[in-house]
């Protein structure tokens, strides 16, 4: 009778997988609108949100980061309507 081996995604594995999505998706959209950002293994923070690692993959934090308010200069502009 013969032995087989048995293997799964553990914690280590997962963790790289989700740092791994993060470097490839995130963090290329940071460097591209110069937002400075702290990362850890278990989360990214940038612009005062924190995105744990456990949930990158989800599209929240591109999402976000494109979202925010791009200009040529790096100036944000304030449209103002009023109703008349």
């Amino acid at each position: 009778m013969g032995l087989e081996r048995l293997t799964a995604p553990f914690g280590k594995t997962i963790v790289e997988k989700k740092i791994g999505y993060c470097n490839r998706n995130v963090i290329p959209l940071l460097i591209e609108k110069k937002i400075k950002w702290n990362m850890t293994p278990w989360k990214i923070e940038f612009c005062g949100k924190v995105f744990p690692m456990k949930y990158i993959d989800n599209g929240k934090a591109e999402e976000f980061i494109n979202s925010l308010v791009d200009d040529v200069n790096g100036q944000a502009s304030l449209d103002i309507w009023r109703r008349r």
